[in-house]
């Protein structure tokens, strides 16, 4: 009586998902690492821009439109819609998105204090 096996193709096969497993997780390893944010810089900017507002009741609604040049974005536009300043309390919010002309996006969310300036003194 003659005896075959078939361990060979088992073997092959369970080497074959180790061997995409591995590769599997070493795509996912150098993703997550291509993800990470590397050493913090200093980000700086010039936009000229015009605006609109509108104001009711208390609160101001400021639309944004700009164009200038950032550090790391080089030339870019910046846009807000939704910049909130309570004309009471000088609470403000805004959320600008700066977009550079190969189509990069920084969003920038802010909570922050107006202050009031006198329009004759400047100050």
């Amino acid at each position: 009586m003659k005896a075959t096996s078939n361990a060979t193709p088992v073997i092959l096969r369970r080497i074959m998902c180790l061997a995409l497993s591995l590769m599997a997780m070493a795509a996912l390893a150098l993703t997550t690492q291509l993800a990470q944010a590397g050493e913090q810089v200093p980000f700086t900017a010039s936009f000229t821009t015009e605006f609109e507002s509108s104001v009711v009741l208390q609160v101001a609604q400021i639309t944004v439109i700009g164009e200038g040049k950032g550090k790391h974005l080089g030339n870019a536009t910046a846009v807000t819609i939704n910049q909130l300043v309570n004309l009471l309390t000088g609470e403000s919010t805004a959320t600008y998105t700066l977009t550079a002309a190969n189509g990069d996006t920084v969003v920038l969310e802010m909570d922050f204090q107006s202050s009031p300036v006198d329009p004759i003194s400047g100050g």
